[in-house]
């Protein structure tokens, strides 16, 4: 495991299901990972001495006490940490950096930062915590996109993300995070742009024209 993998592998709490994402499991392959304490939200109790197997990148089984037969890729010794299912973020902003204000020629703009540095602290973040599911609701198209290509390739970890684009949102919003389309050939490619990057969602601010509203809803 890179060193990187194995500082979020050793986070105190996180989730089950990003023990398997700490590791690339070739197809046929297994993993072991032992002797952590699994917490059952459900039934809100815990299991010491507990183990999961991970082939081809899912939790194939679990159990607890005596380790299972096998012979395995890799054998984890996760002793004193935590395991529990995946949380789910529903509101996660992943390729969101510091806002940036600009005042040239009397006008005041408002952008929101976007960059590799940005975009891998906040998913390193979110999976420390157990998070292995985030919807983002709005930023960088071409943030989002290069984080999916990327964690796709292995470079890079991090939940899985459902993303909206770029915010359709009026003046001073601005940048690269804003776009803020006029007339139907705009929207219209705003709108083709964002679902050519695999956007999940359109995202229209609520300080939206109730008619520019409209419009965003059947460009999306």
């Amino acid at each position: 495991m890179t060193t990187d993998r194995k500082l979020l592998c050793s986070a105190l709490i996180y989730g089950a299901l990003a023990l398997a994402g700490c590791a690339s499991v070739p197809a046929g392959e297994s993993d072991l990972y032992f002797g952590f304490t699994r917490v059952d939200p459900e039934t809100r109790t815990q299991t010491p001495a507990s183990w999961l197997v991970v082939r081809d990148g899912k939790i194939a089984r679990v159990g607890n006490g005596a380790l299972p037969a096998g012979n395995y890729r890799q054998r984890h010794d996760m002793t004193g940490l935590y395991g529990m299912p995946g949380l789910i973020d529903a509101h996660a902003h992943l390729v969101a950096g510091p806002y940036v204000i600009k005042a040239a020629n009397g006008a005041v703009t408002i952008d929101i930062a976007a960059a590799d540095k940005y975009t891998r602290f906040n998913a390193a973040i979110a999976l420390a915590f157990g998070i292995t599911t985030l919807r983002n609701p709005g930023g960088s198209t071409e943030a989002a996109a290069r984080y999916d290509t990327m964690r796709a390739s292995g470079a890079w970890i991090g939940p899985q993300a459902l993303h909206a684009g770029r915010v359709i949102e009026p003046p001073p919003m601005s940048g690269q995070s804003i776009a803020y389309p006029k007339g139907r050939t705009e929207w219209d490619a705003e709108a083709a742009r964002q679902a050519a990057a695999a956007m999940t969602y359109f995202k229209l601010d609520r300080s939206l024209t109730a008619a520019v509203l409209e419009e965003g809803v059947r460009a999306a």
